[in-house]
């Protein structure tokens, strides 16, 4: 969790807070990650309220294309050659699937 700022409150005030947690997406190699805990506040060292958390990492990698050279004629074009680079400039690993579509 990170830092958040402090709260007083009066007897009979009430107030409101903003949590906020940074979750570290490198921790699995797993595309989908479900993390759960508790966060647990507390008035000097007395557990005042313990709250559920659920935390979904969702892995996303940036694949882009670059460099496409199409080696084709008119007449050759349903089977054409294709070269194109592709690179990754995430932090996470991703998946390349080529595919023909039907129809074109």
């Amino acid at each position: 969790m990170l830092a958040a700022n402090p709260l007083t409150l009066a007897a009979g005030e009430s107030g409101s807070m903003t949590l906020r947690f940074a979750l570290d997406g490198t921790i699995s190699s797993d595309p989908n990650v479900e993390l759960d805990g508790f966060v647990t506040l507390k008035t000097g060292g007395a557990v005042d309220l313990t709250l559920p958390v659920l935390a979904v990492i969702k892995r996303i990698s940036t694949i882009q294309g670059e460099q496409l050279a199409i080696h084709s004629s008119k007449d050759d074009s349903a089977g054409a050659v294709v070269d194109l680079k592709v690179k990754n400039n995430g932090s996470n690993a991703g998946d390349v699937m080529v595919f023909q579509p039907f129809g074109i």
